[in-house]
């Protein structure tokens, strides 16, 4: 808990806007609403507006834990699991008021895109924009999200889907990347040992091949073909989080 605090109290941009005296009292006016996002406004006022040296976080912490089962009591948790968790809850409650700010948008979002060709780079991005649309704006989403590009590939016909993810941060595999560090001919033998954000990146960005009984659907052939997935990042964040297990 203390670490996830500090992360998020330290995003300058973030306590700016929670600070602002017309978002502040929106959401205290309104903490059914913003039940998570008042609570962490709460901390941020007694710890900043207040100065408070020494805070104890409890009505936080009951929020949370009423909202997720996994973090009550006091076992301790993955930080990595709480801030995702955080982020999450923060930006589906945040992007209602800046949807409200913004109610003069005149969006359908409720049209019919049942004839949207996936396999059409174009249109399958400016379909996830219009239905991210209100995320988008969002602190969170605009601060923390990456958008990440996800391509599947038939080997048989060249078929290629896209499809668009919003992440709230990078999560790498310490074992696959070091097997994918030693595997790989390109690299030298005196770097396969060293685990760094270039070889994490490497790793993420490799094209992951199903074959034989692994292999994927294709709607284009109507059949199990061989096929790839890999990932491309689309956009980056300002703060960009990485997590490494």
């Amino acid at each position: 808990m203390n670490a996830t605090l500090q992360f998020l109290m330290n995003t300058e941009s973030l306590t700016k806007y929670l600070l602002k005296e017309s978002n502040f009292t929106t959401i205290m006016n309104n903490c059914n609403l913003y039940e998570l996002t008042s609570g962490y406004c709460q901390v941020l006022s007694n710890c900043y507006k207040e100065n408070i040296k020494c805070y104890n976080p409890k009505k936080f912490k009951e929020i949370i834990s009423e909202k997720n089962q996994l973090f009550s009591g006091t076992q301790e948790n993955d930080s990595k699991n709480l801030i995702d968790f955080i982020l999450e809850e923060l930006n589906n409650e945040l992007k209602q008021l800046e949807f409200k700010k913004s109610s003069n948008d005149n969006i359908n979002f409720n049209q019919n895109y049942s004839n949207i060709d996936l396999s059409n780079k174009e249109q399958s991005m400016n379909y996830f924009k219009l239905m991210t649309q209100k995320q988008d704006k969002s602190i969170i989403s605009k601060n923390f999200f990456l958008l990440n590009e996800n391509i599947k590939k038939c080997l048989f016909c060249n078929d290629i889907k896209y499809n668009y993810q919003m992440k709230s941060n990078l999560e790498f595999d310490l074992q696959a990347v070091y097997d994918f560090s030693n595997k790989n001919k390109n690299i030298q033998t005196s770097q396969r040992r060293k685990i760094d954000l270039y070889m994490c990146f490497s790793q993420y960005f490799e094209p992951n091949y199903f074959k034989g009984n692994k292999q994927i659907f294709c709607s284009n052939c109507k059949k199990l073909e061989n096929g790839l997935y890999y990932n491309k990042i689309y956009s980056l964040p300002p703060i960009l989080i990485f997590s490494i297990q």
